[in-house]
């Protein structure tokens, strides 16, 4: 029975051909992604070993202490720190904004504040970025910097560049003495340029008074836990204290999970490719092993058994996926490429151009898969061909009824009912529990997926009569060709329903995400008209921070501006403890009581002022205030601030964490200077008339950054275009496996119905109309999955948006020119699909139609 099971492989593989292709498709994604992620994870791995390597202990903030910006230690303990005894060396993670420029006054950056500088420790121990090219700094005057702005702006060693820190300050020159590799630093300095100087060039330019953190190096002989150890006597409970082995593992950890979310964001993609390829190899198999049913007939009449029929049919089926899956780890090979070209150097990995790694459980996984996803699809035809008696085979019969048609239309019943109750608590309980996290997401997901089943099991038992209602629409435009396609549509609903259910299943995946996207982006419209009432964000370079004096002043008399409100903070300077938490507040103009009273998640600002306080609803939950709750805050000088909780605030407004009046805010930081700008438009002032304004006033003040609202729009709603497209461009894989079903099972159903074109033909059909017939037919069938999908996909879409609490408006956005396309595309391509086997039915003489068995 293998030798038989091989021979049909290799004298049918026309047959099998695009099922094969389906199945290697979906093998090639699962390879390529697990090649994608281990070569990633590799690179990532060899970046931590590669730096802070030799680190022995960190001394850092608690996790749970500080609110609002960054976690910083304050600089005066890193000589406590090196007191100890048994440290061999400290070091004090320092970097800020600066301005760094050519001899010829260019600067390397548009803006100042995208340059960053880092401290360079004098022990190499304690680096934590990699020299590729000459030495670290050494002294007063050297400067490293990174190698891709080296790269891109042809700076090599020797060159001279100015540094400026501060708006009162005169660039000093530096000599470049090497190139970095910054990779796994720039989550914290993000991917602007960056230069680095020795640790006390960096502290007296940034005139720091806080580290990130401190790092040390034990003395020889002293273990990593006992350095610890002495430490944590030193400081108590102050600071989190661990050992260089806990950072490293928490490092990798932490990478280790983004990149497992990314991994599992793409196999998520491949899965849904194999299904739908799982569906192309279905019909192929039960269209096959129909048409040989004489010869399993034939077989069982000379002595084989029903076990031996299955051994066969399933043979085949084993063969094809080992051969698809030889062809899907080759085209996982290539994909595993493209796709690290694309992903393969963000989040702080950079994979070098390294060829993806091919690893054993990779190669085990694609000769898994292949073959149990082309048996399993061969399981069900294979059974009820194995069942069929030889008698039953040897005689012409037409296609059998829906099989368990009661118990079909009871378990899909049942299946939509506990559908409906999913999405339906899902969404109230979304919209109705105070904090309802991710569980109602993802219920609703739930109940998505078992009405997607029910649908795709109750199909088999409506095409009879859709195909009747086909018929009498496509026989009035088409006449008799018509009425033929909707009877052969129903003739075999199974087959029919199967066909559809693979496009079905595609275009309710892109449905689902461009509703979705469109319901998202009206979301973000929605939370910025009511939590980001500014026009205008004027985004002061914290490299001068005094430019903010002069524009706000001009800005003040000009009569197209409504109202200016300056915004301090947040920093280390900034710090208090409010409930035993360590936060860092911003003080804010008194004018935002008139600017934007209302633009607040609960409560008001129009009583703000001294002795109040707005915060993020999140914070104050953290806290466990409400509005008109009193709460104290205390700063490291000791001053005491006693304030009333007046508002809370959503997560986009531009004033929170934890927002206090500025008069309060000069108590605790008396010289902080302003860092943000909020501008609105004065009542009856034309939008052009303030846009003109604003720009006359920010011209010549290069520290000044004006940012309008509509920018930010429009920034949030690229990055939601974006990201549609990306997941659009993963689903498209199965959406074009899909077209593949439609054009593999309409050729294999013109072979096994050769002998009835013929007839039909004979009977006086012409060629034209027998053509027509067969792309009617495939017409039903692909308009069938199409609007079967996009209903499911608007559907389970909206619910998923409501899911996501937000507004009705929002939930209820119909991207109508995008699900148009959809269907425009998918009817296009189906018919490009039915076209060829349609026109070479056509084509055929009858003589060898009517004499083919």
């Amino acid at each position: 029975m293998m030798r038989l099971a091989w021979a049909n492989v290799v004298h049918r593989a026309s047959r099998l051909l695009l099922p094969g292709l389906a199945v290697a498709l979906g093998v090639a994604f699962v390879a390529g992604t697990l090649m994608v992620t281990d070569t990633m994870r590799a690179a990532l791995l060899d970046q931590l070993t590669r730096t802070s390597a030799t680190l022995d202990v960190v001394v850092e903030r608690q996790p749970q202490d500080v609110a609002g910006s960054a976690r910083t230690v304050p600089a005066a303990l890193l000589d406590e720190v090196a007191t100890v005894d048994g440290v061999a060396a400290a070091h004090g993670q320092v970097w800020g904004p600066v301005k760094a420029a050519r001899p010829d006054g260019r600067t390397l950056a548009a803006a100042p504040s995208r340059t960053q500088l880092i401290g360079i420790a004098d022990e190499s121990q304690l680096w934590d970025v990699r020299f590729v090219r000459g030495q670290a700094p050494a002294g007063p005057t050297d400067i490293a910097i990174d190698r891709d702005t080296a790269s891109e702006q042809r700076i090599g060693i020797g060159d001279r560049l100015l540094l400026t820190a501060g708006s009162d300050a005169r660039p000093q020159p530096y000599t470049v003495t090497g190139l970095m590799d910054v990779d796994t630093r720039r989550d914290d300095l993000g991917d602007g340029v960056v230069v680095g100087t020795t640790d006390a060039v960096a502290v007296q330019l940034l005139r720091a008074t806080a580290f990130g953190r401190i790092e040390t190096v034990a003395a020889s002989g002293l273990s990593q836990e006992a350095l610890r150890d002495r430490l944590v006597a030193q400081l108590g409970d102050r600071y989190a204290v661990r050992t260089g082995a806990a950072v490293r593992a928490q490092e990798a950890r932490d990478a280790a999970r983004d990149l497992d979310g990314f991994s599992n964001a793409l196999l998520v993609f491949a899965g849904i490719t194999t299904i739908v390829a799982g569906f192309v190899a279905y019909n192929t198999f039960s269209v096959l092993l129909a048409q040989r049913l004489r010869e399993t007939a034939l077989l069982r009449c000379v002595g084989a058994t029903r076990r031996q029929v299955r051994v066969g049919a399933l043979g085949e089926s084993a063969l094809l996926g080992f051969l698809a899956s030889v062809v899907g780890l080759v085209l996982g090979l290539g994909a595993a490429r493209v796709l690290l070209r694309v992903f393969g150097s963000g989040e702080g990995i950079d994979v070098g151009g390294a060829a993806p790694l091919l690893e054993p459980r990779t190669v085990l996984v694609a000769f898994v898969l292949g073959p149990v996803v082309a048996m399993l699809a061969a399981v069900g035809p294979t059974l009820r061909a194995s069942r069929i008696r030889p008698v039953e085979a040897l005689r012409d019969a037409a296609p059998p009824p829906v099989r368990s048609a009661g118990r079909r239309l009871r378990t899909a019943t049942v299946l939509a009912a506990l559908a409906a109750v999913l999405v339906v608590g899902g969404v109230v309980a979304a919209r109705t529990l105070a904090q309802p996290g991710r569980l109602p997401i993802a219920v609703v997901v739930v109940g998505a997926l078992a009405l997607i089943t029910a649908v795709l099991i109750f199909a088999p038992l409506a095409i009879p009569r859709l195909g009747s209602a086909a018929g009498r629409i496509l026989g009035r435009i088409l006449g008799h060709p018509g009425r033929l396609a909707g009877e052969n549509a129903r003739r075999n609903p199974e087959r029919t329903a199967t066909t559809a259910a693979a496009l079905c299943i595609g275009l309710t995946l892109v449905t689902v995400v461009s509703t979705i996207a469109a319901a998202a982006t009206r979301s973000i419209e929605e939370d910025f008209a009511q939590n980001f009432p500014f026009a205008y964000t004027l985004r002061v370079d914290s490299a001068t921070p005094t430019a903010s004096t002069d524009v706000m002043a001009a800005l003040q008399v000009r009569p197209e501006v409504g109202a200016v409100v300056g915004a301090r903070g947040p920093s280390s300077a900034t710090e208090v403890i409010v409930n035993g938490r360590a936060i860092r507040m911003k003080g804010v103009d008194d004018t935002v009581a008139r600017a934007a009273p209302t633009a607040v998640a609960e409560g008001s600002l129009r009583g703000f002022g001294p002795g109040k306080v707005a915060l993020e609803a999140k914070l104050a939950r953290q806290l466990r205030v409400e509005v008109g709750d009193r709460l104290t805050a205390r700063s490291a000088n000791g001053t005491e601030l006693t304030l009333s909780v007046v508002a809370l605030l959503d997560a986009m407004s531009p004033l929170g964490p934890f927002a206090v009046s500025g008069n309060d805010l000069t108590r605790v930081a008396p010289a902080l200077p302003v860092s943000a700008v909020y501008v609105t438009q004065a009542s009856g002032a034309t939008d052009a008339a303030f846009r003109r304004a604003v720009t006359d006033v920010v011209a010549g003040q290069p520290a000044i950054t004006p940012v309008s609202s509509a920018q930010s729009i429009k920034q949030w709603t690229e990055a939601m275009s974006t990201l549609r497209s990306l997941l659009l461009s993963l689903l498209g894989l199965s959406v074009l496996i899909a077209f593949f079903s439609v054009a593999n099972t309409l050729s294999l159903s013109i072979v096994e119905r050769t002998r009835e074109s013929g007839l039909l033909r004979a009977l006086g059909l012409t060629r034209r109309q027998l053509s027509r017939t067969l792309m009617a037919e495939g017409f039903f069938v692909v308009t069938l999955g199409a609007a079967a999908g996009i209903v499911l996909g608007v559907g389970l879409g909206w619910a998923v948006a409501a899911a996501m609490n937000w507004s009705l408006t929002a939930v209820l956005s119909f991207p109508a020119a995008q699900i148009a396309l959809f269907a425009v595309l998918a009817l296009v391509v189906g018919l490009l699909a039915t076209a060829l086997p349609a026109w070479r039915a056509g084509r055929s003489p009858i003589i060898l139609m009517l004499a083919r068995e």
